[in-house]
C-alpha cells in the first residue's frame, strides 16, 4: 500500500511497516497510561498524607522504669520532655528518650496493703523524714503485676477515677493524726489525639498511671509525716474482678513509676531551595540513627514560617513514610526568589532496638544515689498504612450514612488501630462478639459476648472505639458491653 507524501514523493505503508507503526503507538500509549495512573496515584498519596496527617499514628519506642531514691522532700516535677540517656550495654549504644507527660515522684513508698471492713487500707511511708510541701504525688497500679490482671487493673484505675473523693489519713512522727479529702486524677501524655488512643491499644500498661490529689494542704506542714494511709472502697475492687488480693506476691500499688519515649526534638541541617526542588530531606546534623517523627517547625531563612500550620494553605507538608518535607510553592518564580534557606524543628526517633540491659542516666538528678530499674520496654509501632487510612477516612466520611446494625464496619476502627504488629488483639476482640445490636434513637451499639471472662477487655476497647470514632468523626457513638 503506498501514499503519496507531495506530489513527487511516496511512502510505503506495506502491512509490516503498518503493524509496526501500530505497536509503537499502543506502547506509547500505555506508557502514557502507566505514567498517568502513576501520577495520580502518588497525587492521591500525596492528598492523603497531606490533608490526613492525624491519621499517621506511629508510636516509638518506650519503656517502663521505676526510679529508686531516698529524696528529702514530699514529692518533686519532673517537667515534660525531660531527656533521658539509655545506655545499651551489650551494642555499646547510646538512645535518646524523653518524658512525655508530667512525672511527681515522691518519697513514699508502699508499706502495707489491708482490709478494714468495707475498704481496702493503701499505706504509704517516706524512706526519710519529710513534710508535706506539695499536694499531689503519682501513684500506679503496679506494672508489673500486667501479666497477671491484665485488664482488671485498668478497670480498677476506671473505678477509682469515677470516685469523687477519698480519705487520706495522716499520720505524723509525734503520733497526731490528720485527715483530709483527696480525689484521683488521670495522667496524660504529650501525644497528639489519635497516638494517645492507639498508644492506650498497643501498650495498655502504660496507661496505669493516677495522681494522688489532696482537696486542701494539710494543717500540720511543719511536722514530719511517718505514713500516710488512703482509704479505697472495697466495691471497687470487687467490681474490676480483684476482690481476692492474698494471691498477690507483689504490691497492687507502687510509686516512682517513670514512662519514657525515645523522643527528642531537634533542628534539621538547613538546604537551599532552587527551582528544582520539590521535596527537602530532614536529616538530623547530630545523630545519623534519628529520623524524624514529625515537624514541629519550618523555618525560611531564619524565620517562622507560620503557615505551615494550615494545611491548605502551607506550601510545604511532612510525608512521614518517605522522611522528606514536600514543597508546593504557590508561585515559583517569587518563592525562589525570596527563600534560600529552609531547615526544621522536628521531632525525632532512632531506627536501632536496643535490649532490656541498659543503663539509665539523667541530668533531672545529679547523685550517684538513684538507680533505674527497667519494668517493660515496647518495640516501636509502625505508622498506620495508606491504604488503611484511606478506607477509614472513606468510613468517618459515610458514618452517619453506614447501616452500623449489619455490618461490623465499625470495627474497622479497631483493625486499623492495631495495624498488623497487633492483629491479634482485633482478632480476639471479634472473635468474642456474639451479636451486635444497634440503638438508632441514643446511636448506641451493644456488643454481646460469649465470655464473661473477656468482659474487661471488651469493655476497655469498646471505649477505644469510642473515643476514636467522637474525635475523628462528625457523629459520636456509644458502646457498651454485655454478657449474653
Amino acid at each position: 500500500m503506498k501514499e503519496l507524501k507531495n506530489e513527487d514523493e511516496e511512502i510505503d505503508l506495506s502491512e509490516a511497516h503498518y503493524n509496526y507503526l501500530l505497536n509503537k503507538l499502543e506502547d506509547l500509549s500505555d506508557k502514557i497510561k502507566s505514567e498517568v495512573k502513576k501520577n495520580m496515584a502518588k497525587e492521591r498519596e500525596h492528598q492523603l498524607f497531606r490533608y490526613n496527617q492525624s491519621m499517621l499514628i506511629f508510636i516509638s519506642k518506650h519503656i517502663l522504669i521505676k526510679a529508686n531514691y531516698k529524696m528529702d522532700r514530699f514529692s518533686t516535677d519532673m517537667v515534660h520532655t525531660q531527656k533521658f540517656q539509655i545506655f545499651d550495654i551489650e551494642k555499646s549504644k547510646e538512645f535518646i528518650y524523653s518524658l512525655q507527660s508530667d512525672v511527681k515522684l515522691t518519697s513514699l513508698e508502699l508499706t502495707d496493703m489491708k482490709i478494714d471492713v468495707d475498704k481496702y487500707i493503701v499505706q504509704l511511708s517516706p524512706k526519710k523524714p519529710v513534710k508535706i510541701d506539695r499536694y499531689n504525688f503519682d501513684l500506679w497500679l503496679n506494672p508489673v503485676l500486667w501479666d497477671k490482671f491484665n485488664y482488671k487493673l485498668l478497670q480498677l484505675k476506671k473505678n477509682l477515677l469515677l470516685d469523687p473523693h477519698i480519705k487520706i489519713k495522716i499520720v505524723y512522727v509525734n503520733e497526731s493524726i490528720e485527715y483530709i479529702d483527696g480525689k484521683f486524677e488521670d495522667i496524660f501524655y504529650g501525644l497528639s489525639v489519635n497516638e494517645n488512643i492507639r498508644f492506650k491499644v498497643v501498650s495498655p500498661q502504660f496507661n496505669l498511671g493516677l495522681k494522688v490529689v489532696f482537696k486542701k494542704m494539710p494543717n500540720n506542714k511543719d511536722v514530719n509525716i511517718k505514713s500516710i494511709e488512703i482509704s479505697l472502697s472495697f466495691f471497687h475492687f470487687i467490681k474490676s474482678g480483684l476482690s481476692d488480693l492474698s494471691i498477690v506476691k507483689e504490691k497492687l500499688f507502687s510509686t516512682n513509676i517513670i514512662p519514657l519515649f525515645n523522643m527528642f526534638d531537634s533542628y534539621s541541617t538547613a538546604h537551599k531551595l532552587d527551582d528544582k526542588i520539590d521535596s527537602i530531606p530532614i536529616v538530623n546534623p547530630d545523630n545519623l540513627d534519628a529520623k524524624p517523627i514529625s515537624v514541629l517547625q519550618v523555618w525560611l531563612n531564619n524565620k517562622l514560617y507560620e503557615e505551615y500550620y494550615n494545611h491548605i494553605t502551607s506550601e510545604f507538608f511532612f510525608h512521614h513514610k518517605k522522611q522528606v518535607l514536600f514543597y508546593y510553592p504557590s508561585d515559583i518564580a517569587s518563592s525562589i526568589k525570596r527563600r534560600k534557606k529552609i531547615y526544621v524543628k522536628a521531632l525525632w526517633t532512632e531506627n536501632s532496638e536496643h535490649g532490656s540491659l541498659i543503663n539509665i542516666k539523667s541530668n533531672s538528678f545529679v547523685t550517684s544515689e538513684i538507680r533505674y530499674d527497667l519494668i517493660t520496654l515496647q518495640k516501636e509501632v509502625s505508622e498506620t498504612n495508606l491504604l488503611s487510612i484511606d478506607i477509614v477516612v472513606q468510613i468517618f466520611r459515610a458514618f452517619s450514612d453506614l447501616d452500623i446494625r449489619k455490618t461490623h464496619s465499625i470495627l474497622i476502627a479497631l483493625e486499623f488501630l492495631c495495624g498488623d504488629e497487633y492483629a491479634e488483639l482485633y482478632k480476639k476482640f471479634r472473635s468474642e462478639i456474639d451479636k451486635v445490636e444497634y440503638d438508632a434513637n441514643c446511636n448506641k451499639l451493644t456488643f454481646f459476648i460469649k465470655n464473661k471472662s473477656s468482659i474487661y477487655f471488651m469493655e476497655y476497647m469498646s471505649d477505644i472505639i469510642s473515643g476514636f470514632f467522637y474525635v475523628n468523626s462528625p457523629l459520636a457513638i456509644k458502646v457498651d458491653v454485655f454478657v449474653r
